[in-house]
């Protein structure tokens, strides 16, 4: 048995410093990978010439999917590009919902409806 321990100690010792240097790189990659990747996306829409998508009109639908049972955002990447679409959206979002992305219960007839100045006005009349 000692041995046998003698034998391998060696070899086992190497296998588990490969594996906390390879865990130690993983993490290290996925730190780097995030930053790298939205500079590379911003670098194609500059060579391309695509850009963000903006909106003419304010105005986004409030879509069900992207809210929870208890009216809470649920897609932090949609509310994201609502912000980006449209100047105005930032004041629609910020009017429609609390700081914690729960819709406020007086907009709640507008899950499912076209959120723009004209149906948040309907909204607060009730």
């Amino acid at each position: 048995m000692a041995n046998t321990l003698k034998n391998n100690l060696v070899p086992l010792t190497v296998f588990v410093i490969a594996a906390w240097f390879y865990h130690k790189a993983q993490k290290g990659a996925a730190i780097i990978a995030k930053p790298v990747g939205s500079l590379l996306a911003e670098l194609q829409f500059a060579v391309n010439g695509s850009n963000y998508i903006k909106y003419t009109a304010p105005g986004f639908f409030l879509n069900p999917d992207k809210l929870n049972p208890d009216n809470t955002v649920n897609d932090r990447l949609w509310l994201k590009a609502m912000y980006m679409a449209h100047e105005k959206h930032e004041q629609f979002i910020e009017q429609l919902f609390d700081p914690n992305l729960r819709l406020r219960p007086e907009y709640s007839v507008l899950i499912g409806q076209i959120v723009d100045e004209g149906s948040i006005a309907t909204a607060l009349k009730g």
